[in-house]
């Protein structure tokens, strides 16, 4: 993908399958086709990125403001200006170029965190869809969970959740850690037994639309809570119970944090 600020023009790259491969891979949106589903001025084959940038260099750094292929430029720069978010982003066939342009990858990364920091109504629309899923493939694990025997069923009712309603990929690897397993934060091997173990933490969600969810629940695997996992399990709900209902524009995540840790430490004392 390519942005020029000053023409404020979006153009995507995208991959060309040629038609002897569609039996393989299957069909892929046309540039055409791309054009219509994404919000872009134009859309090309990744085969055409070479030729699109030869011809941005081609361009006189002095030229006008309005040249289609300058990506950026001020009076504050002699040479064009690309920004990128890493150095190794940067195509070969631009570094080559590099005495014709200036390559930023300061600059692009800290404007980028503060755009996303604001979602627009259709990115809030998808991490609901998101949340939904994961939120209805966990209470499927929760209606289950007494029939089951091992932590890779826990994994595999929930991916099944997940990919029953149309949700295919997962934000990050599940975690089904029963018993001393769900002590480690990041467990991942999901396949020990479930005799035996009083807790099960299921820490998972999924993806919609390249949007992430992450949901961590935590259950009982005989159906009911021990006197003390009854205890902490409350007292957990009621931290977030409290920090979600702090929740509030202009409010501050580290006094969340706090009240969050307050809340536990007086519950555990």
């Amino acid at each position: 993908m390519t942005y020029e600020i000053e023409s404020d023009r979006l153009i995507i790259f995208i991959p060309y399958v040629e038609p002897r491969k569609v039996l393989w891979y299957g069909r892929t949106p046309t540039a055409a086709q791309a054009l219509q589903r994404y919000d872009a001025d134009e859309v090309r084959y990744a085969g055409d990125m070479p030729a699109f940038f030869r011809e941005y260099f081609s361009s006189s750094p002095s030229a006008s403001s309005s040249s289609p292929f300058r990506l950026y430029s001020s009076s504050a720069y002699s040479r064009a200006r690309l920004l990128a978010l890493r150095a190794e982003h940067v195509p070969s066939f631009v570094r080559d170029h590099i005495d014709d342009i200036v390559v930023d990858t300061q600059s692009l990364r800290p404007a980028m965190d503060r755009a996303r920091v604001i979602k627009t109504p259709y990115e809030i629309a998808q991490i609901r869809r998101a949340n939904d899923v994961s939120s209805a493939a966990h209470r499927e694990v929760a209606r289950a969970l007494r029939g089951l025997r091992n932590e890779q069923q826990v994994e595999a009712v929930f991916r099944a959740g997940c990919t029953a309603r149309g949700a295919h990929a997962q934000a990050y690897p599940i975690i089904a850690g029963a018993g001393e397993n769900a002590s480690t934060l990041h467990y991942g091997a999901n396949d020990q037994p479930l005799a035996g173990k009083e807790l099960l933490v299921l820490d998972a969600g999924c993806e919609w639309s390249c949007y992430a969810s992450d949901v961590t629940r935590t259950l009982p695997v005989a159906g009911r809570f021990s006197p003390e996992g009854r205890a902490v399990h409350d007292l957990v709900a009621r931290m977030q119970d409290e920090c979600v209902a702090a929740v509030r524009p202009g409010g501050s995540f580290y006094l969340l944090h706090l009240h969050a840790a307050r809340v536990a430490v007086e519950g555990l004392l």
